[in-house]
C-alpha cells in the first residue's frame, strides 16, 4: 500500500492538489492498480511473440508512379475540373 507521503509526492510530479480525504482514496485506489500491474509482471511471456497490432488489417501500399491524369481519375471525378492541359487537369487561381 502507498503511503501519504507517496501520494501526495505523485500528486505533486502530477501538479494536482488533493486534500486529506483524497489522499485516503487514491492511496488504495492508486495500491489497486501497481499490484495490478505487479500481477502482470509475474506473468511468464518467455516465448510469447509481440502482439504489434490486433485488428488483422493491411497496409497495401502501392507503387508511386506518375500516370496521366486520365487514367489517375476517374470521368465522373475528371467532369467536375473545368479545363485539361497536356493531360493535366486545371483548377480556378485560389491564391494569386
Amino acid at each position: 500500500m502507498l503511503s501519504d507521503t507517496e501520494v501526495r509526492h505523485i500528486a505533486t510530479l502530477a501538479r494536482i492538489g488533493v486534500t486529506d480525504a483524497e489522499v485516503a482514496k487514491l492511496q488504495s485506489d492508486m495500491s489497486v492498480v501497481l499490484d495490478f500491474f505487479g500481477a502482470l509482471q509475474a506473468a511468464d511471456t518467455a516465448g510469447v511473440e509481440p502482439v504489434r497490432q490486433i485488428t488483422g488489417a493491411v497496409d497495401h501500399v502501392r507503387a508511386d508512379v506518375a500516370v496521366p491524369a486520365e487514367e489517375s481519375v476517374s470521368q465522373g471525378v475528371a467532369s467536375l475540373f473545368p479545363a485539361e492541359r497536356s493531360g493535366k487537369l486545371r483548377v480556378p487561381t485560389v491564391l494569386s
